[in-house]
């Protein structure tokens, strides 16, 4: 073959292999619903994302701890989260850690039971984590539990889900710290 035809052949697989990917990447991208729920399916060692919505998306972000300290943040008119009632130790920032969340990824799972969900801080939870949109509806509904013994982890529960997920303690740190909760 000559060299314009071989050109040509590479251009032709180029552009086959462009658009295989294209369409690959189209129909693997997640749709509904917001909270991946169940068995977390991938390989063994890639971490797998928890949500999937976009940080703007959070009209309502709520922080519960298990001692009756509540947080709320509400998105006002500029497009900010705040809170009406800031705590004295509250340097949150709701806006970087709905936009931290809304990627969190999950390093490891397993299946809990009542024993397992009290060892790990889950029963009852440091935390709860909800956020919804501005129609109301959840788009994170989680309890936070104590951190792994290597410490890099955070043990937590998505309802309706039985399994207990790990995470990196970075995902949560903050809305902890705002209530001053289990860090």
């Amino acid at each position: 073959m000559t060299d314009q035809v071989h050109a040509i052949v590479w251009l032709v697989l180029l552009a086959l292999g462009i658009v295989l990917s294209g369409t690959q990447l189209v129909r693997d991208e997640p749709k509904i619903p917001s909270v991946h729920i169940g068995h977390h399916h991938g390989s063994q060692h890639e971490p797998q994302r928890i949500f999937f919505w976009e940080p703007q998306q959070v009209k309502t972000l709520i922080l519960k701890d298990t001692h009756g300290r509540e947080q709320k943040y509400t998105r006002d008119a500029r497009g900010q989260l705040t809170s009406a009632h800031r705590l004295a130790t509250d340097s949150f920032n709701a806006q970087a850690y709905v936009s931290l969340l809304s990627s969190a990824r999950i390093d490891r799972e397993f299946p809990a039971n009542s024993e397992s969900l009290y060892a790990f801080g889950l029963a009852p939870a440091l935390l709860r984590i909800m956020a919804m949109d501005d129609g109301g509806s959840v788009l994170v509904d989680l309890t936070v539990g104590d951190q792994t013994p290597d410490g890099f982890g955070r043990y937590i529960m998505v309802p309706g889900d039985s399994n207990v997920l790990i995470i990196p303690d970075y995902q949560v740190k903050e809305a902890l710290r705002a209530l001053q909760t289990g860090i």
